[in-house]
């Protein structure tokens, strides 16, 4: 039900607050969009550099989902 969650981010969750969820879910997915096009455009000049960025973006996301998975069998 409403207010059982919280966000954790704290840029996320002052969005979350002031305009909602689908318009902080909408700035989400346009973010992760932008940063994916930017590790693609940034492989063809520093593949390295694309490569371990991409690394650290999907380990920063694993976390989220285990930390959130564990907060939901609580």
């Amino acid at each position: 039900g409403a207010q059982t969650c919280r966000e954790g981010n704290p840029v996320m969750r002052g969005l979350v607050d002031r305009f909602g969820l689908v318009p902080a879910l909408t700035v989400k997915g346009v973010a992760s969009t932008g940063l994916v096009y930017w590790v693609g455009r940034e492989a063809r000049t520093h593949p390295r550099r694309a490569f371990w960025t991409a690394v650290v973006l999907a380990s920063i996301q694993t976390v989220a989902v285990v930390h959130n998975a564990r907060e939901l069998r609580r």
